[in-house]
């Protein structure tokens, strides 16, 4: 008999890593025999309506529609198991108490901090990381530094964080918290969380559709950054290791006209938006990719699509980046917002191509070992086992 899986979501306003991750796994275990239902509601338009965002903020706390839908899906499809992952702002943590009285066992996959953190990324707007509000038991350092950019926001985000972690709800109701690093494990145990609830499942990829050029056997000129453009994720720090360096040529793969429109540098080519099936060509034909976050990160699958594409994979040194990452092994790290020293990585690897060959192939190699579509659902059947089929 298959094993049912009830996926339950909330949709950001933009298609993000944390959505394609979502896909990933649905389809991962689909393609292995389970039956999937996906429960899907979206912040897509939230700002398209003073009703909506007047909606969304009550929804934080409780929503009747997503509970008679889950309740129902409940009924027709009765899963072996529900997992759910982001249910802001219109599903609600509430949900999890109903699910509970259910006795259904009740996965969580965490891909960032927000059950400690109003913005989920332990980043204040300043760009100073920062854990206030888990370490002082405090969820209102969230609104004092105005960490969602918005007032209101910040003030609805802290108090949300407040209230269901002061009835104590994701620990229990939660029969185990799925993380996507061994760094982030240890965070959400330092943060009260039991240890014995906590599984990690790495990011994975398909390991399809990718160069096999050797490294040093093309001509490569250009780095590219992929993801959104936005400072948490250090693509200003990007933009003035372009501006610093003139002679080096860079690629943008993101879409955002807002700040496209701003920053307009002879040197960079920006892309927009490139559909998936079309990457691994753009990054097989460059000299490297730079991740240059500024936050912990939860596991930037960017990351790994470096790493298939055959090229070096330049991370900035902080939180789960460190973990992928082995500096001068499988890729190379440097100092959070260090652009000088980010120069010179660059310049190295354009002046060197021959040494790169040997980073290039370790990467494959554990990419192969540690991050493929086989170990992958080998860890997820395992944690399933663990939580529920044993």
């Amino acid at each position: 008999m298959k094993r049912k899986v009830l996926f339950i979501h909330n949709k950001y306003a933009k298609f993000s890593g944390e959505e394609a991750s979502v896909i990933k796994i649905s389809n991962l275990l689909i393609n292995n025999g389970y039956l999937v239902f996906n429960y899907y509601r979206t912040s897509e338009g939230l700002d398209s309506s003073f009703f909506q965002r007047i909606n969304a903020v009550f929804s934080n706390f409780f929503n009747l529609k997503s509970f008679f839908d889950i309740r129902k899906i409940i009924n027709d499809f009765n899963p072996d198991l529900i997992q759910v992952q982001n249910l802001y702002p219109f599903i609600s943590p509430s949900i999890l108490w109903y699910l509970k009285r259910k006795g259904i066992p009740v996965i969580m996959r965490s891909p960032n901090y927000r059950i400690f953190c109003s913005n989920g990324l332990f980043l204040r707007l300043d760009g100073k990381i920062c854990e206030l509000c888990a370490q002082t038991k405090n969820d209102f350092y969230g609104f004092r530094y105005n960490c969602a950019g918005n007032h209101f926001k910040s003030f609805v985000y802290s108090l949300r964080t407040f209230i269901f972690n002061f009835f104590n709800v994701f620990n229990s109701c939660v029969s185990a918290f799925v993380v996507q690093s061994n760094f982030q494990k240890r965070k959400f145990i330092s943060y009260g969380i039991d240890e014995n609830k906590i599984f990690v499942l790495r990011g994975f990829e398909e390991l399809t559709g990718f160069t096999s050029t050797k490294y040093s056997e093309n001509k490569r000129n250009s780095f590219v950054y992929i993801g959104r453009l936005s400072f948490e994720k250090g693509f200003f720090d990007f933009l003035e290791l372009a501006k610093l360096n003139p002679d080096l040529k860079f690629k943008v793969i993101g879409d955002d006209s807002d700040v496209l429109k701003e920053y307009r540098y002879s040197n960079i080519e920006f892309l927009g938006f490139v559909p998936k099936i079309e990457i691994p060509k753009i990054l097989g034909d460059s000299a490297g990719l730079i991740v240059p976050s500024r936050c912990y990160e939860g596991f930037p699958n960017v990351v790994l699509t470096g790493m298939a594409s055959g090229i070096p994979v330049i991370c900035s040194r902080v939180g789960v980046l460190e973990e992928i990452i082995r500096n001068n092994f499988s890729g190379y790290l440097f100092p959070v917002g260090d652009i000088v020293s980010l120069g010179i990585i660059c310049r190295n690897i354009l002046e060197f191509p021959f040494d790169v060959e040997q980073i290039v192939n370790n990467a494959k190699e554990e990419l192969n070992n540690n991050y493929s579509l086989i170990s992958a659902f080998i860890q997820l059947e395992s944690i399933y086992n663990d939580v529920v089929f044993s």
